[in-house]
Order: C-alpha cells, then sequence, then structure tokens
C-alpha cells in the first residue's frame, strides 16, 4: 500500500493513519484478547442454548466460535472478520425496539459484549487494519464526492428562508431609505430655526 493510499483528503484537511507497525500490539495481549473473545463466544452460545432463543444468532456464535479456533495461531482473520460482520448484523438487528421483543435484555448485552471483543481482538492483525484505514478512507472519499455542491445547493426550506430573510432586507432598505428621506426634510426644517 502506498502512502499515497493512506490518506483520505476531505476538504481542506487530511487524515493519515500510521503505517502497520506503528499499531502492532505485543504477544500477550493478542493471546489475552484472544482468550476473553473465546470465553464470551462461548457464554452466550451456552445462554443461547439454554434459552432455545435466537436459532440464526446461534449459528453466527457457533460459526465465530469456529472462527476462533483454539489458540491464536489458528485464527484466520478473513474468516475471523467475517464472522464478525455476521456477528455485527445480528447485533443492529436485535438492537431494535422489534428486536428487542425477541432478545432478552442481558443476551443482548452479551452480544454486543462479545461483538467488541471480537473487534478488539481483529484490530491485533495487520491485514484487519489495513482494511479498517481503506474501508475509513473510501468512507471518507465517497462523502467529499460532490461535497461543494452539495453544500452551496441549499435546501427547498433552506431556499423559503433566504427568500424570507431576503424579503426583510429589501423591505428593511426601503424603510431606512424612506426614514432618511425625512431625516433629510427635519434638517432642512430646522435649519429655518438657526
Amino acid at each position: 500500500m502506498t502512502n499515497a493510499s493512506r490518506q483520505a483528503a476531505f476538504r481542506d484537511f487530511t487524515v493519515t493513519a500510521p503505517a502497520d507497525n506503528a499499531w502492532s500490539v505485543d504477544r500477550e495481549m493478542a493471546i489475552d484478547l484472544h482468550a476473553e473473545a473465546k470465553r464470551k463466544t462461548a457464554e452466550l452460545r451456552k445462554r443461547l442454548v439454554e434459552t432455545a432463543s435466537a436459532p440464526r444468532l446461534l449459528r453466527s456464535i457457533e460459526q465465530l466460535e469456529k472462527h476462533l479456533g483454539d489458540c491464536l495461531e489458528d485464527v484466520r482473520i478473513g474468516l475471523l472478520l467475517s464472522s464478525f460482520h455476521s456477528l455485527e448484523a445480528d447485533r443492529r438487528a436485535y438492537d431494535t425496539d422489534e428486536g428487542r421483543k425477541e432478545l432478552a435484555p442481558d443476551l443482548l448485552a452479551m452480544l454486543v459484549d462479545t461483538a467488541n471483543s471480537v473487534r478488539l481482538l481483529s484490530s491485533v492483525f495487520p491485514q484487519a487494519q489495513r482494511l479498517e484505514r481503506e474501508g475509513f478512507a473510501l468512507a471518507i472519499a465517497r462523502s467529499a464526492v460532490g461535497a461543494p455542491e452539495r453544500l452551496n445547493e441549499p435546501t427547498p426550506i433552506r431556499k423559503a428562508e433566504i427568500a424570507a430573510i431576503s424579503d426583510q432586507v429589501h423591505k428593511l432598505a426601503k424603510s431606512m431609505q424612506e426614514y432618511r428621506e425625512e431625516l433629510r426634510s427635519y434638517a432642512a426644517w430646522a435649519k429655518n430655526f438657526n
């Protein structure tokens, strides 16, 4: 990846992500994050089996457990990220008014906690860091496309506000002109008394 592709220009500033080695994590921390992700995934799977709820979520959790492997060296980051995205989709689905009716609050909390642990674990892999930077840069670039035109083009409500303000300014200018004329006439009248 070139340095230019690590940068995403957006209007008047540039966002630059650090190089891969600047985000490295020591091995002990990576092992701890892996162990925590495995523990939380196993606990969530156990609770889902006990409650016999959310079969799709249970399948996602079982797939995640498989992709976590027995140790850190077993993790294939592409498969872990795929499982993580499935887990995040489940989290978004259950974290709605309708979804909360189907999943107990403690299970939703466990789901969010597990997803956060898997996100942390995936962040120790340089490949995931690269994908995250590229995704971030792409999102910024997409939001910047056509931004000057969008910023300069007022919405219909804003156009109405501008028209109303413009009308008030014209009325005020006309009133000030009339007032100026009135002041001139008073000034001329006042000269008669000097």
